[in-house]
């Protein structure tokens, strides 16, 4: 039987694959780069390391845009049991990917801290700086969704305790 003809077959290959560069870049990146308890050895191997630490930022950003695929290969799959359910996955997950493709920029500037001006010649050219002013634009987003975030919180707090 063909993938095309099984839309279950399709998406489960599809979540297979995403899956294997979403385990590289989520679980042996970080087990060969991270020693927990001891940022300066951890700043040293990113540096040392730093084509894994880049090839893992790929394997996330690809895992994550394939992500969409699976999804809506999974509402072919499920829209006869339930449309508006299935549409409903689709949005959340294409809510989700730009965000966690901001997130990569943590990783990113990691990179830039880590590497330093030496290896990290960027700053002057326009990718650099363009890189520098979304870095920039992405702190700010999420200052301003932390702090929003705190405030919907204390505000329920307060909320349960008066009632």
């Amino acid at each position: 039987m063909s993938f095309t003809k099984n839309p279950g077959r399709f998406a489960g290959l599809l979540y297979i694959l995403m899956s294997i560069a979403g385990f590289f870049a989520m679980v042996y990146v970080p087990s060969k780069l991270i020693v927990h308890a001891n940022a300066t050895v951890t700043a040293s191997n990113s540096a040392a390391s730093e084509t894994l630490f880049r090839v893992g930022i790929a394997g996330q950003l690809i895992s994550q845009a394939g992500f969409l695929f699976v999804a809506l290969a999974l509402y072919e799959l499920l829209k006869g049991v339930n449309r508006r359910y299935a549409s409903l996955m689709v949005t959340l997950v294409a809510v989700a990917i730009p965000i966690a493709f901001l997130n990569e920029l943590n990783s990113i500037a990691a990179l830039a801290l880590c590497a330093g001006p030496i290896s990290y010649p960027y700053s002057k050219s326009l990718s650099g700086r363009l890189w520098l002013c979304c870095s920039s634009i992405c702190i700010f987003m999420e200052l301003l969704l932390t702090k929003y975030s705190l405030a919907c919180g204390s505000y329920r707090l307060r909320f349960k305790i008066a009632a």
